[in-house]
């Protein structure tokens, strides 16, 4: 006889779930009840260690994305029974709780680690008695815990078990949980944290830290882009320094930024980025107070440059640069403090890095084993080679223990594997370290040698552009241009990518210039201008960006002729515009009215006319404003 089909899928099922991870103790016990790795809060009884309690900081805040309709399963156990808890809502209006769980409680205390790592009751056989919820609204939500429902009451608890389960459509979805501060505690000092974190940064990339069997006792984990402290220049930043230091210079220790998962991130929640390029790097001047590194890069990241110079130290710059045209400032001196004269030769290194990741730990007692860093996405660089493997960093030169550091004090070369490795720190409850390291997942290095330039003292004093459907017209003015050889006119589609389009000879006095751009495609409406000034002696500098937008009824023609013209009569045509008449402005730049009609549509459907201003205009740029009730159109033109 055939057997029911009933018990067997219903195996089935239970087996597909026993092969999808809930989420909590399970991770940080890396699935072994014989490890460590406990949540904790309010450690030492100190203030800031608020990590999910009442109405904590966004940055501490223990949050779960959910989409509507999503329902969580939770539990924990803490070693005093004293805790409550509530959820809120992305909204931040308290949704479930605040209510105390027990080992009495009827639900949602997990009684035994093999439980908690089981999942819980109603997805799980054999998991603890969990309690539920149902998403109302999709975000993240939060859940927070305090000491007898006090949110002043500081006192240190331990979550010896907790989980967390999320089910989406019917699936068990991981990497839904995450904080950007997560307070864990391994319950002494000798015991070992050997669990997976997941880091998502602000440009989407992933990446795995393994902790190898730290031993921290208790600790905290963020993540950011710069380092130890949020003060300072970059390179004092990325330093390890102590906690009571930072913050009697009134920075954060180990200011958490990044979101930091269980697990990989849910694909669909949190994807993928990619990472950017750097396109151009130019020393623009020298021989003055504050100089101009200039460097373009299609995403936002940290750039390190490496100022060589025929005499004198090396001089470092790091700093953040954002997509598009960055201006890295150069204080012209050399590594003795010794100005870099006009002229000399410079060799410019840089080295872009992305996906940046500091790792400040705080009140870590022990490492022998190291870090061990993976990257689990993007694979590929822009260009589509595949990444290799991250090399880890550290800068302990502020710490006070040398003979502390186990694989050296500084490593700014880079380490591979078990990498950052340390004894008896963090034996300070009041004032202890805070233990920076740092990855990135590519880097992209470019020298240049370059002359240091004159400086170009000039300035523009207009840049206008306009559209007049078919064609942008640009404009620019000088006061002086005696160091001066030719402009080159850019255009860019982004205000990243500029290419050049044409170049005007310099005329060496103080005079007008005019530029017209005929060449749109027809898939573009947005459309960056910038004036390149190039010296004489090869130097240059760039102009302000101008942006012009064509217009999207693009069927409108409107020409003038002569232009050129002699300030007394013109010829003015409109065609594509569907409407009985038109107003007609001739202004100034200065917004002066000088000459004002209005025009009716002819038999075949045109605006022409003779435009007769009753004064002769004076030489000059003056703009042509032509007014409908759907449009109002601007061109350019020239009175010799």
């Amino acid at each position: 006889m055939r057997k029911p089909l009933q018990p067997l899928l219903v195996l089935l099922f239970l087996i597909t779930l026993k092969n999808t991870s809930a989420e909590g103790s399970k991770e940080l016990l890396n699935s072994s009840c014989s490890n460590f790795g406990y949540l904790q809060i309010w450690d030492n009884a100190d203030p800031q260690r608020n990590f999910a309690t009442y109405d904590c900081p966004s940055t501490s805040r223990l949050n779960i994305r959910l989409k509507a309709g999503d329902r969580i399963y939770y539990g924990y156990a803490t070693d005093v029974e004293d805790v409550y808890y509530r959820i809120k809502n992305p909204n931040g209006t308290v949704v479930k709780g605040p209510a105390l769980i027990t080992s009495a409680s009827p639900k949602g205390w997990i009684n035994t680690c093999t439980k908690a790592i089981t999942g819980p009751d109603s997805l799980y056989a054999g998991g603890y008695k969990c309690l539920s919820m149902q998403a109302g609204m999709t975000g993240d939500y939060s859940i927070e815990f305090a000491v007898n429902n006090n949110a002043a009451s500081y006192l240190k608890r331990i979550f010896l078990r907790f989980d967390i389960t999320v089910k989406s459509g019917g699936v068990v979805k991981t990497g839904r949980l995450w904080s950007k501060n997560w307070d864990i505690t391994t319950n002494g000092s000798n015991n070992a944290f050997s669990a997976n974190l997941f880091v998502y940064t602000l440009d989407s990339v992933v990446t795995k830290i393994n902790f190898n069997g730290i031993k921290p006792h208790g600790f905290t984990i963020a993540c950011n882009s710069y380092g130890a402290t949020d003060i300072g220049d970059l390179k004092i930043q990325r330093k390890s320094n102590y906690r009571q230091i930072i913050l009697t210079s009134n920075g954060i220790p180990g200011t958490p930024e990044y979101k930091i998962f269980l697990n990989d991130p849910d694909l669909l929640e949190f994807p993928t980025g990619s990472v950017g390029h750097l396109t151009s790097l130019v020393l623009q001047t020298c021989g003055q107070d504050t100089n101009c590194i200039e460097i373009v890069v299609t995403k936002s990241g940290q750039v390190e440059i490496i100022l060589v110079f025929p005499t004198g130290p090396n001089v470092t710059i790091i700093q953040e640069v954002n997509a598009g045209t960055n201006c890295i400032s150069w204080n012209g001196l050399d590594g003795n403090g010794l100005l870099v004269p006009t002229g000399a030769m410079i060799q410019l290194q840089s080295n872009y890095l992305r996906g940046i990741t500091h790792l400040p730990m705080t009140d870590v007692e022990n490492h022998s084993a190291g870090f061990i860093i993976t990257l689990l996405r993007p694979t590929t660089d822009w260009n589509g080679l595949p990444f290799g493997s991250p090399k880890l960093f550290w800068d302990d030169s502020l710490l006070t223990d040398p003979v502390n550091s186990i694989d050296g004090i500084i490593n700014t070369n880079g380490c591979t594997s078990g990498c950052h490795k340390w004894t008896n720190r963090g034996t300070s409850n009041t004032n202890p370290e805070v233990i920076n390291s740092w990855w990135y997942i590519s880097q992209q290095k470019d020298t240049i040698v370059q002359y240091c330039a004159v400086v170009l003292a000039l300035e523009l004093t207009e840049l206008t552009a306009t559209n007049t459907g078919n064609q942008n017209e640009l404009y620019w003015k000088t006061l002086s241009e005696t160091e001066i050889d030719r402009f080159e006119i850019e255009r860019s589609f982004d205000n990243i990518h500029f290419s050049i389009i044409g170049q005007t000879t310099a005329k060496n006095t103080a005079t007008s210039y005019y530029f017209q751009d005929n060449d749109l495609s027809l898939v573009n409406f947005n459309f960056y201008y910038r004036i390149n000034i190039i010296g004489k002696s090869g130097s240059h500098k760039y102009s302000k960006t101008v942006f012009v937008e064509r217009k999207t009824s693009n069927s409108y023609k409107i020409s003038t002729y002569p232009n050129p013209w002699d300030g007394k009569n013109i010829n003015f045509l409109l065609t594509g515009i569907d409407e009985k008449t038109i107003a007609i402005k001739i202004i100034t730049l200065q917004g002066k009215i000088v000459y004002q009609t209005s025009i009716n549509r002819n038999n075949d459907g045109n605006f022409t006319d003779l435009l007769s201003p009753k004064h002769q205009l004076p030489p000059g740029l003056y703009l042509l404003n032509c007014i409908t009730e759907k449009e109002f159109i601007t061109k350019i033109i020239i009175v010799k």
